[in-house]
């Protein structure tokens, strides 16, 4: 390993749940540990020591992606391994990260990339230097039940075929030309019949999404039949029918703007985006809200992520985006003593 000068280190996202987390922290710790029992300063000073060649590739990019991994390992453990991980630029593969990468080679160059914190370049290097042969394409192999399916319903087109059978769009059409089967052309748009004319007339104070799932057509497939019949779906925002305000209700974001778009929602029960729209329109200026996280606030997400996010939304009192957006905030931490390079 070489030291490096401080820069920027791209962040990956191998899409662990905390069970893959659970079972990547744990390996780390019989490295760490031998499998050995250790008081907390014995642990402190295992971290600081060990040989760091010893944790190759993926679990060294782990140490620096992962933010929940923390909560596997006690705090001062944790922060001397991250930083010492941090101060190097060069993982060389060992033994598990050839072993990761042969049990998985049926999977493909991406997958096994996203899993590694690299790309598919990376994963080809390393494949080379120690000597495996990645499949390049991953084929999907399908049950004689699902290929019968795929030859009964050809008439259907691909894009049905998979909707209705959870394979991808591209393995329909792989075992389609295998077996010699011409597919339906998706592109041909079927005639509209007078009765779903009359699903469209008596149903547009709905809008122009409920008609398309009924139907079970495109939305600009609906718009443009709605239009050839000189008819007009409603105004709609985001698939729901767009807010009317009243003149009262106008009042009350004029009186109440210094508690925020959010309070205003909540109590009007309008949807936000609908509140901070009127209030341009009306040249109404709401307070901006922000909430503020403490480090115990953090703990708690970190400790009750499993629960799911609408779980932690509730008690925070937000929407679930913004704990999205929080969640994802939390992995952000990309500033590193220095880069990774694949090789």
């Amino acid at each position: 390993m070489k030291n490096v000068k401080a820069t920027e280190v791209k962040m990956y996202d191998a899409d662990l749940t905390l069970k893959d987390l659970e079972v990547l922290a744990e390996e780390i710790r019989m490295i760490l540990t031998n499998g050995n029992g250790m008081t907390i300063e014995e642990y402190i000073n295992c971290a600081s020591s060990f040989p760091l060649s010893k944790l190759g590739y993926r679990k060294a990019k782990a140490i620096q992606c992962e933010v929940l991994l923390e909560s596997f390992f006690p705090d001062e453990v944790y922060r001397i391994l991250k930083e010492r991980v941090s101060q190097y630029a060069h993982y060389y593969s060992n033994e598990s990260d050839k072993q990761f990468m042969s049990e998985n080679a049926g999977r493909g160059y991406k997958w096994i990339a996203k899993k590694m914190y690299t790309d598919s370049h990376g994963v080809s290097k390393q494949a080379k230097r120690l000597g495996l042969k990645i499949q390049t394409k991953l084929v999907v192999m399908l049950t004689p039940q699902l290929l019968d399916f795929i030859r009964n319903h050809a008439d259907k087109g691909a894009t049905w075929i998979s909707k209705n059978s959870n394979i991808s769009v591209s393995a329909v059409k792989y075992h389609a030309h295998k077996m010699g089967i011409t597919l339906a052309n998706p592109q041909v748009q079927h005639q509209y019949v007078p009765e779903e004319d009359a699903i469209i007339k008596e149903n547009l104070d709905k809008g122009s999404s409920w008609v398309a799932k009924k139907l079970g057509r495109s939305l600009d497939s609906v718009v443009g039949r709605a239009k050839i019949l000189h008819l007009k779906f409603p105004m709609v925002h985001r698939g729901k029918l767009r807010h009317k305000f009243t003149p009262e209700e106008d009042k009350v974001i004029a009186s109440n703007a210094d508690k925020g778009a959010a309070w205003l929602s909540k109590h009007m029960n309008i949807p936000i985006d609908s509140i901070q729209g009127r209030a341009r329109i009306r040249s109404i200026a709401l307070r901006i809200t922000k909430r503020k996280y403490t480090d115990e606030d953090n703990k708690f997400i970190v400790e009750n992520l499993e629960r799911g996010i609408p779980y932690l939304a509730s008690q925070f009192d937000i929407s679930v985006k913004a704990m999205e957006r929080r969640v994802a905030r939390m992995n952000k931490v990309v500033v590193h003593e220095s880069p990774m390079e694949q090789g």
